[in-house]
């Protein structure tokens, strides 16, 4: 939808139920004012692509998950959604269970054979691959796995035939956006998350 469109499109959706949007932030801004009032923006959120990976050197290496790891993926899973969402663990385990079985590649990074880091890539659709989640339990942090897991899996995604890699990262961490810019993403646009 360009943004000179919202008013059209807001007229032929009168009347049904729509209490999230999600797009580019013009997008957005142009479609929620036409809306309705109220509401808030969940997240500001920054869509990279991968342009040259440049492989960190962090110890450790990578491996591709196994389902031996399922426990664990799903474990960083739910703890990823509940820290990302301020979730209880409940809903952050409703969160991760209607996402984790989406066609992916798990890549775990492990330092003397423990998993200290994790990432998920979709398969790629189209030649394109998403990136997501990336997940270091807090008592791993700044080490550069979540770095070195991301440009691991990245490579999984390429192996497994992307053309082009992306992942969004929320503006609200400027952490993860400068990790990902030093393994050589690059910024494509800016998105938001709405809700009413």
């Amino acid at each position: 939808m360009p943004p000179a469109a919202a008013p059209a499109v807001a007229e032929a959706l009168r009347g049904r139920k729509i209490d999230e949007i999600t797009g580019t932030r013009d997008r957005v801004e142009a479609f929620r004012t036409q809306w309705r009032d109220g509401g808030r923006e969940l997240y500001a959120l920054r869509l990279y692509q991968l342009e040259e990976l440049a492989v960190p050197d962090v110890p450790g290496q990578a491996r591709q998950a196994t389902p031996a790891d399922d426990a664990l993926i799903t474990e960083w899973w739910i703890a990823f959604a509940a820290e990302l969402d301020g979730l209880t663990r409940e809903a952050a385990e409703k969160r991760a269970m209607d996402s984790r079985w989406m066609s992916a590649g798990h890549v775990l990074w492990q330092v003397d054979g423990v998993p200290v880091s994790w990432a998920g890539s979709t398969t790629p659709v189209g030649g394109v691959s998403r990136i997501g989640p990336v997940y270091t339990p807090p008592e791993h942090r700044r080490h550069g796995y979540g770095a070195a897991v991301t440009a691991a899996v990245s490579q999984w995604a390429h192996e497994a035939g992307a053309e082009h890699v992306v992942l969004t990262a929320d503006l609200a961490n400027p952490t993860s956006n400068s990790v990902y810019m030093g393994i050589g993403f690059r910024a494509v646009s800016d998105w938001s998350e709405f809700r009413w």
